[in-house]
């Protein structure tokens, strides 16, 4: 059974209501006013809360406030009764997270209708939420294992190998075999840098953080895609170009958001397709852009980007704890941001990261990216 916490102050109005919600199959929770309606909010945790807005000692839009501040408290959903039918009073409520408002007189019919509407949304989100921690508890159960033994067991292997046989091998075998330890290392310490990466945007964001520096995009952009075509053996295929752009963001989240969708480019296509990366300066801001020619993404694999979700893990073999774009959603979230993924099976991805005029500092010529970085044409 729902239950329903009402804050109205008027004695006859409140009994009615209370009458009402019993009526209805739900427990009814009152309170004569803001501040009562509140107390009784956290020792309760009212399923909804209908709420009057001119009331004493805490007035509605002061209780819905405190509801949404309060982490236990914040998704209820919460509708306003108000005898003013004021739209600048309305708009304020609704600003601040009200899901509804219903204006006095109401009849019954209109008053269930707000009721168990919200009542439904809010299982829907729920169950998707249910649904997404299960899945997300499965993808890190299979990824995250999968992606420390790897490295490990190379680590592993390798090092007791030249332990145990480094008088039977020759120079050349144990520096192959040290190459091997430390690529194997780099992975694993690729993986753990991914995670406190992502929890530490999604940490800052969640308190406000997120200090910004001023930097140069276009200088930034050739560096680090190079980087990734380095390590992925593909120099050759990098075409990139980037205008000279100061913007204000923290460094590590700019270059982490190149790294990103590169390494995703390098990883998901062949060796021998071009991989496009560039920056361009536009009215609306600075945007990332990065193509390639590889598998592709279905337009529900898009809607479903998350943190440790990759997709077809069963058919195509993939290093990485799918990360990524996850991580990338974070930042562009923590920046005032959008990233915009187009893709279609088997014709490549493009995603493009618009970052807001307001995070630009300066204009400038756009820049040519020096002849080392494996450009083509």
């Amino acid at each position: 059974m729902h239950t329903i916490l009402i804050i109205e102050d008027d004695p006859s109005i409140r009994t009615n209501l209370v009458d009402l919600v019993d009526v209805h199959g739900y427990a009814a929770i009152a309170a004569g006013d803001g501040m009562d309606g509140l107390e009784k909010a956290r020792h309760h945790h009212p399923d909804l809360i209908l709420c009057d807005v001119m009331m004493p000692r805490l007035d509605g839009l002061q209780v819905l406030d405190a509801v949404r501040a309060d982490e236990a408290l914040a998704g209820t959903p919460f509708i306003f009764l108000t005898a003013k039918a004021d739209a600048q009073d309305l708009r304020e409520g609704m600003s601040q997270g009200a899901d509804d408002y219903l204006t006095k007189p109401f009849q019954a019919a209109e008053l269930f209708a707000a009721i168990d509407g919200r009542l439904e949304r809010f299982n829907q989100i729920e169950e998707k939420q249910k649904r997404r921690m299960a899945e997300l508890h499965r993808s890190v159960s299979q990824i995250i294992p999968h992606e420390l033994r790897t490295p490990l067991v190379t680590i592993e292997g390798f090092t007791s190998l030249v332990l145990d046989e480094q008088e039977t091998l020759s120079g050349d075998q144990i520096e192959d075999m040290l190459e091997e330890v430390l690529s194997a290392t780099e992975r694993l310490k690729r993986l753990v840098e991914r995670n406190a990466s992502f929890a530490q945007v999604t940490t800052e964001v969640a308190k406000g953080g997120l200090p910004n520096q001023t930097i140069e995009a276009g200088a930034l952009i050739p560096a680090e895609a190079q980087e990734r075509a380095v390590e992925h053996a593909r120099t050759d295929d990098l075409v990139v170009s980037a205008h000279a752009s100061t913007i204000q963001m923290r460094e590590s989240l700019f270059s982490c958001l190149v790294n990103e969708v590169a390494d995703n480019a390098f990883k998901f296509s062949e060796p021998g397709t071009p991989v496009h990366v560039s920056g361009t300066r536009t009215e609306d801001g600075y945007t990332l852009t990065v193509t390639d020619e590889g598998y592709g993404m279905s337009p529900r694999q898009i809607q479903e980007i998350d943190a440790y979700r990759q997709f077809d893990r069963d058919y195509n073999e993939q290093q990485g704890a799918g990360l990524g774009l996850a991580l990338c959603q974070e930042i562009c979230a923590a920046v005032g941001g959008t990233l915009d993924v187009q893709s279609s099976r088997g014709r490549g991805t493009s995603v493009h990261i618009a970052i807001p005029v307001t995070a630009l500092v300066s204009s400038a010529q756009p820049a040519t990216p020096p002849a080392a970085n494996g450009n083509r044409g």
